[in-house]
């Protein structure tokens, strides 16, 4: 794990699939195995899984493009793959899963994105991220779209909250929200934080560090952010921070800005934002692979996350492993997963951004100190233990009575 990490009170290690007493098939809805978010959750799990995997059989679900792709390809011979042509969030996975599920004799499925089957023909675990669809719709593409997400999103979690045999959330701040809103009792929901890649936890050489920068076009110092452009991430909060910064503070050097994962489609409307702020034009990189984001990390002078609403928020987890000094919101679930080990501020507020950012930028030692702080805090953070914990909830699932559902309706 991290450098320095402090000893933490043992933590009982759950065996994973191991107090079932008959062999079982448990399948894994890995159908965004190559989106950002969800995607990284479902291949950091899986294989964490896999390495655990004991008498039960896996199956991984996967789109036919994906295994085309190779998707899975680097998990072990025994994870089997089955192909479900059916996209994620549609009415056709509604209707087809079940079946699908049922002819691969399956005993327990795990929805990594909170639909279920219409008919489920065995216990369910479904894995809710976040509310935001409910919570936050302003966040969502306006017109009918947002409408009909929402109307989406409110039935089917509604929907697999009732259904599901057990609940697992990235963060308490979710579960909590479960139990606000949707009115799930707080023991049939399991907080399990998502880990860190090894990809982060490892020691970047600095060498290769610079490499990578000077490819990329990297100027130091810089600021990196790190998300898509989606309201809800406040890069536009960010820009306004970091040009209220310049006007405070017209004789200092600003540091350059560095985005990744910004889409070549988003980069004329973020690149029109920094001008009306009368910022220059910040470095607006792709997605990027791992390899490349730690580096980043790892060469940046301090990592800001302003976003409004996290389930989790895995960029932050990320940054601090690989020792970058953190500046991130004080809502949703981001505290909980930073710790003491960033800034915390109110994400509408700029001008607090800006002194948060600009006393990074001033003070070496806090720099150390906050770096010192994450990769503690990151080195927390398994994908080992998340998926001991996540397979111990399988082991609860598969003992709990499961009543026949009849047409699983709304």
């Amino acid at each position: 794990m991290g450098r320095g990490r402090r000893q933490s009170p043992p933590t009982p290690r759950v065996p994973a699939f191991r107090t079932h007493q008959t062999m079982s098939t448990i399948a894994v809805d890995g159908r965004k195995w190559n989106d950002f978010g969800i995607g990284t959750y479902v291949r950091c799990l899986v294989a964490a899984l896999a390495r655990h995997q004991g008498p039960h059989d896996l199956v991984l679900l996967l789109h036919p493009e994906t295994v085309r792709q190779g998707g899975g390809d680097e998990l072990p011979a025994a994870v089997r793959t089955l192909p479900v042509a059916a996209r994620s969030y549609s009415l056709r996975e509604l209707v087809e899963l079940g079946p699908v599920l049922r002819r691969a004799g399956v005993d327990l499925y795990h929805s990594t994105h909170y639909p279920l089957p219409l008919r489920p023909p065995c216990p369910t675990v479904v894995t809710v991220h976040d509310l935001i669809h409910l919570l936050f719709p302003q966040f969502l593409p306006g017109g009918p779209r947002r409408l009909a997400a929402r109307l989406y999103a409110s039935v089917m979690l509604r929907r697999s909250a009732r259904l599901a045999e057990r609940i697992i959330t990235p963060s308490r701040r979710t579960a909590l929200d479960l139990q606000r809103h949707l009115a799930v009792p707080p023991e049939k929901i399991d907080a399990i934080p998502n880990g860190v890649s090894s990809t982060f936890l490892a020691p970047q050489a600095q060498d290769a560090v610079e490499r990578t920068l000077a490819a990329l076009a990297v100027r130091r110092p810089y600021v990196l952010f790190v998300g898509n452009p989606k309201p809800h991430k406040n890069l536009e909060g960010l820009l306004a921070a970091l040009a209220r910064w310049r006007r405070e503070d017209p004789a200092g050097s600003l540091p350059d800005l560095v985005c990744a994962g910004i889409e070549r489609q988003h980069r004329g409307r973020v690149e029109r934002l920094a001008n009306e702020h009368g910022l220059p034009r910040p470095r607006l990189l792709g997605v990027v692979d791992e390899v490349t984001l730690a580096h980043l990390y790892t060469g940046c002078e301090q990592f800001a996350f302003p976003s409004l609403y996290e389930g989790f928020g895995l960029p932050v987890a990320e940054a601090m492993a690989c020792g970058a000094p953190v500046v991130t919101s004080k809502l949703s679930s981001l505290p909980e997963v930073a710790g003491d080990a960033a800034l915390l501020v109110d994400p509408s507020d700029e001008m607090a951004l800006a002194a948060a950012m600009r006393r990074l930028h001033e003070e070496p030692e806090l720099r150390q100190e906050l770096a010192r702080r994450g990769r503690t805090r990151a080195g927390e953070l398994s994908w080992e233990l998340a998926a001991q914990r996540t397979a111990a909830v399988y082991e609860e699932a598969l003992t709990a009575p499961h009543r026949r559902r009849q047409g699983g309706g709304a």
